[in-house]
């Protein structure tokens, strides 16, 4: 849920960038949305556009630099739902009907450490099924009023030595407002996740896929994101009581308060 609401975050801030966008040239651009971003901690660093014959707006480069990460965006179209001419400013973002992002570029600039979900760290084990409930039930409302494609990312994970080569990461994500696909994989094509989520009436369905021995490599560079406990184990180097391998099917389906799952795991 963390990880989705920091999409969702970066998505508004997208939104609000190009409503900026349509009505004001790059200069005003930049100093607009940098006043915004400040409050983030975050800078707009590079931006390139322009308005094609249809009126849809196209970015060839776009940079916001953030304490966490790099980010760049290569060739993104953004189709309007209808004419936006004649709307007002804060009304623009109610027109966009697509954002198309053909390369995306992430380098983090440090060990990413998520807030702490207080509900979570005080909660009882008698309350767990309460709580896992009220985060299925959070997921099947999750929806973006946007159709979003990004064709294929990049991710550069931050190492703080400089005699070890960062790991890079690629995947796609696109999300409607029925349909969320993400999957990551390494340089070498090795599936580290995939995941397919399709909205029902009153729950949604989801596929889960993942190599288990590139999924714990990626936990392991992520100790700082992940629960406590599971973080403890993934950081002790000397630790050969346990070892996972496998490929995982997961299939979820979550309808009207019941929860279903069935897993595959092939070797």
């Amino acid at each position: 849920m963390r990880f989705l609401k920091f999409t969702l975050a970066i998505l508004l801030v997208l939104i609000l960038l190009f409503t900026t966008v349509f009505y004001n040239r790059s200069s005003v651009v930049t100093s607009l949305v940098n006043n915004y971003l400040a409050q983030h901690q975050s800078v707009l660093t590079c931006i390139d556009f322009s308005f094609d014959a249809n009126d849809d707006l196209m970015i060839s480069r776009l940079c916001i630099d953030s304490p966490y990460a790099e980010v760049e965006l290569i060739d993104t179209l953004i189709e309007w739902r209808f004419d936006p001419s004649n709307l007002e400013a804060d009304k623009l973002a109610d027109a966009i009907s697509a954002i198309h992002i053909s390369t995306a570029n992430i380098r983090a600039k440090g060990n990413i450490k998520f807030p702490e979900d207080e509900e979570k760290t005080t909660s009882k084990l008698s309350s767990l099924p309460k709580l896992i409930r009220q985060r299925l039930h959070d997921i099947s409302l999750l929806s973006t009023p946007i159709d979003i494609d990004v064709k294929s990312f990049v991710y550069q994970h931050f190492s703080d030595n400089i005699d070890k080569e960062n790991k890079f990461y690629q995947g796609s994500f696109s999300a409607t407002e029925q349909q969320l696909l993400l999957s990551l994989s390494t340089p070498k094509e090795a599936d580290v996740f995939s995941v397919q989520l399709i909205k029902k009436e009153q729950g949604f369905n989801a596929k889960v896929t993942t190599e288990l021995a590139a999924l714990k490599a990626f936990l392991q560079l992520h100790k700082a994101a992940v629960p406590a406990d599971l973080s403890a184990l993934l950081a002790e180097p000397k630790n050969e009581s346990w070892s996972i391998t496998g490929h995982l099917k997961s299939q979820l389906n979550w309808h009207k308060q019941s929860f279903k799952m069935s897993n595959q795991l092939t070797y």
